[in-house]
């Protein structure tokens, strides 16, 4: 995963190879990063990028010793060679997490990575990543979140949407994040830029976006974004990804590397059907410790004879509501207009509550988990 210091194997879902076999062949023939660059051996994409760049060179010197002998062999199975490298993959993985359980330090602190997308458009996902990201900060003020990181800063909004993203907006702050910092050579990606991309907040929100660009997300590079995400995860200690809904190359690259994963729906049959479908489908994609959360966003709690009730929703999705966020439209308007996040707005509105009461959930060891252990 992205998150700096984790030790924890995750299965390797086959588009992280294919976004890697769709890079430019001189980003993968390089073996050295540049001076000054900060190198994370660390993190769940370094680990990928890295052994699959071995994987890579090893191959190549293999195909060159067999041209040197005269020996040419045809695959007729594609897939037996496909099985093959991930098989060495995963083998490379494990041996690479196994260095870093006997090397790495217990006491350091880790990255964790909060990903958010829409089962729909205009569910308001932009608003919730600014106000998860003000509670974080919020709870910084009494005590951090995590151990060991006063050299690190406390949370950072990425805005993957490259085309129109609204998060900069939302803030009226100024992007600094350009195309051109994305279009290839991952390599290039460090400390040193990662920090002239972030825009701060007077809230003290970090923000990097690229805001409005016409067809900006065609021209992205996958191990851009992925080494993007790497260095913010060794600078912060939580990261807030707003994801595009429409799939790209390297979505599931990006939600296989999150710590929690949700996806933001309404309560109405239409929806809780398309986030249904997601759900299969993204699941099917990519192997997730647990599984998605879902959260109902612009949820009425006034009850009406005809309306949908949470059960409703848990028997179409086949799975428990993971948060329930109530609908304030005039809040988050006024929220807009003032480029401020709804909590400095309403700081104990209904929908502040909600945001509050789902990070509580994650960051916290469950009720039940802990009568358990008791009971034990």
């Amino acid at each position: 995963m992205f998150s700096v210091f984790k030790s924890k194997k995750k299965h390797v879902p086959s588009q992280i190879l294919d976004l890697i076999d769709e890079a430019p062949s001189d980003v993968l023939s390089s073996d050295q990063p540049p001076s000054g660059e900060v190198e994370s051996h660390n993190s769940h994409y370094s680990l990928i990028q890295h052994v699959d760049i071995d994987l890579r060179t090893s191959a190549q010197d293999n195909a060159e010793e067999q041209n040197l002998l005269g020996h040419h062999h045809k695959t007729d199975n594609r897939s037996d060679d496909n099985d093959g490298r991930h098989g060495r993959l995963n083998t490379q993985l494990e041996s690479t997490h196994d260095h870093q359980n006997t090397t790495g330090s217990n006491n350091e602190a880790h990255s964790i990575c909060w990903g958010f997308l829409g089962a729909i458009g205009g569910i308001g996902v932009t608003t919730l990543c600014i106000q998860a990201a003000y509670d974080i900060i919020g709870r910084y003020k009494t005590k951090p979140m995590q151990p060991n990181s006063a050299s690190r800063r406390p949370v950072c909004i990425i805005d993957l949407d490259f085309e129109n993203g609204a998060c900069a907006s939302y803030l009226d702050s100024e992007t600094h994040l350009a195309l051109s910092d994305m279009g290839g050579h991952p390599e290039r990606i460090d400390h040193d830029l990662i920090k002239a991309l972030i825009t701060h907040h007077k809230s003290g929100i970090d923000i990097i976006s690229a805001g409005f660009n016409l067809g900006g997300n065609d021209h992205v590079d996958a191990e851009c974004v992925m080494a993007l995400l790497d260095q913010a995860c060794q600078i912060y200690d939580h990261v807030i990804l707003d994801i595009p809904r429409l799939w790209r190359p390297w979505t599931a690259a990006i939600l296989a590397g999150c710590d929690h994963v949700s996806l933001v729906t309404e309560l109405h049959v239409s929806a809780l059907k398309i986030t249904r479908s997601q759900l299969r489908a993204i699941e099917s994609q990519v192997e997730f410790e647990s599984p998605m959360n879902v959260i109902l966003n612009k949820y009425e709690r006034r009850a009406f004879k005809a309306a949908l009730k949470e059960k409703d929703a848990q028997k179409i999705l086949g799975r428990p509501i993971a948060g329930k966020i109530c609908i304030d439209p005039d809040a988050a308007l006024q929220a807009i207009n003032r480029g401020k996040p709804l909590g400095e707005v309403r700081a104990e509105g209904r929908y502040v509550k909600d945001v509050r009461s789902f990070i509580d959930k994650k960051t916290r060891p469950s009720t039940q988990a802990f009568k358990n252990k008791k009971v034990a």
